[in-house]
């Protein structure tokens, strides 16, 4: 599984997202973090939330010198520091897989129980928001390409509400969240000032 750069916003809009290496000055407004991987995790946005790679490889995108790829492998990811996501976030990210399971994003104060949780499973992409342990809502997209061949911008935004319709996700500027899932009563979103995980593939 390959990611391009990765953005966070602290609203309903985006949070990861691969891309060019400067920032348009129209995205910046609400930026949290910005991962660009040019060689590493630092994030190059004004509030340095710089990530630490655990056997993470980064290369060049061939023929674009300004574009960096994080390349993740079995049990390699990368750990974020804490971030205030705010009430509404959107995480936006570019990649490419050949899997049809693994995990994207994470945030987990503890193993059991979480924050946010974004990953592939069956070909579909779930995003998940808690308000408490095994309490969260959710949607789920139709099925992706996963051939490992072609980038796709992947964009999950959350409005803030108890509802799983407060998530949604998009694949290349469509929107494709199909289903919701729930689990137990939902009250508000369990922000916690704990680390993120971007990666962490299982196989």
């Amino acid at each position: 599984s390959s990611d391009k750069k990765v953005r966070l916003w602290n609203f309903g809009q985006a949070l990861a997202q691969a891309g060019a290496k400067s920032l348009l000055a129209s995205l910046e407004m609400g930026l949290v973090a910005y991962y660009p991987f040019n060689g590493n995790a630092k994030d190059e946005s004004e509030n340095k939330f710089d990530g630490q790679p655990a056997g993470v490889t980064f290369v060049k995108e061939s023929g674009r010198n300004e574009t960096g790829i994080a390349v993740f492998i079995k049990g390699t990811h990368i750990v974020l520091p804490p971030v205030n996501y705010g009430e509404k976030f959107t995480l936006s990210l570019r990649m490419k897989t050949e899997k049809q399971s693994q995990q994207i994003w994470s945030k987990h104060p503890q193993e059991s129980s979480g924050s946010v949780q974004s990953f592939l499973s069956g070909g579909r992409v779930h995003v998940r928001v808690s308000s408490a342990d095994n309490v969260w809502i959710g949607r789920v997209s139709s099925p992706i390409n996963n051939d490992g061949k072609r980038w796709q911008s992947v964009i999950m935004t959350y409005d803030g509400g108890s509802q799983a319709s407060a998530i949604h996700i998009y694949l290349d500027g469509r929107r494709i969240d199909e289903k919701s899932e729930v689990n137990g009563l939902f009250t508000q979103f369990n922000n916690s000032n704990v680390s993120s995980k971007l990666g962490g593939q299982k196989s």
